[in-house]
């Protein structure tokens, strides 16, 4: 019985329903494990970096990477 309403034996629609939240929560507890272990290690990435993962936005972190690839390559030119 869903929210206090009667079960039918022909209701599709809580059959659907049913199926929808069942494979929704199987794919949501994959997702979800997927995020913990992405989230250990980015902290682990800051760390070795010897940065605090709550003092900066992953963005502004990464973007520290683009920016020396893209002055190494603009470099490594000049010593060929």
């Amino acid at each position: 019985m869903l929210g206090g309403a009667i079960e039918n034996d022909n209701d599709v629609f809580s059959e659907k329903t049913s199926d929808f939240y069942k494979n929704a929560m199987i794919r949501f507890d994959q997702l979800l494990v997927r995020y913990t272990s992405m989230d250990v290690a980015y902290k682990d990435v800051f760390l070795y970096f010897g940065e605090k993962a709550r003092d900066m936005e992953p963005d502004g972190f990464f973007s520290i990477f683009v920016k020396f690839m893209s002055d190494w390559e603009a470099h490594v030119h000049t010593f060929e």
